[in-house]
């Protein structure tokens, strides 16, 4: 399985993704913010992060990853209570998981995401 990084702000977030990806035999690491998350990458290989994209700065954490960078192709599921009314919508990523999930949703959103690389 992948390494999965979690980004959230809510410690008990990250605490309810580390223990159902846990489960089901996932590699997690979290991270609280961007800034938190691109020192995490720099050192450790990441297969898919897990974003929440009503994270503050979470568009210049998007900017980065997706141009010019080393992390490019890294998929990214985003996470968001307001999937249609929020800044976060203009932001989606392919795909989308929205608050409050149940692990099935979560692991069929990093299914989703990982699709494209599984051969």
């Amino acid at each position: 399985m992948p390494n999965v990084l979690a980004v959230d702000g809510r410690p008990s977030i990250l605490a309810m993704i580390v223990d159902m990806l846990q489960e089901s035999s996932y590699a997690v690491n979290t991270a609280s913010d961007g800034a938190e998350a691109l020192e995490w990458m720099r050192e450790h290989p990441t297969g898919v992060i897990l974003l929440d994209l009503e994270l503050p700065l979470e568009r210049e954490f998007l900017a980065r990853l997706r141009h010019g960078s080393s992390w490019a192709g890294i998929p990214i599921v985003g996470m968001t209570t307001h999937p249609l009314d929020s800044p976060a919508s203009r932001l989606r990523p392919p795909t989308l998981l929205i608050k409050p999930f149940r692990r099935a949703d979560l692991e069929q959103a990093l299914r989703r995401a990982l699709a494209p690389q599984i051969h």
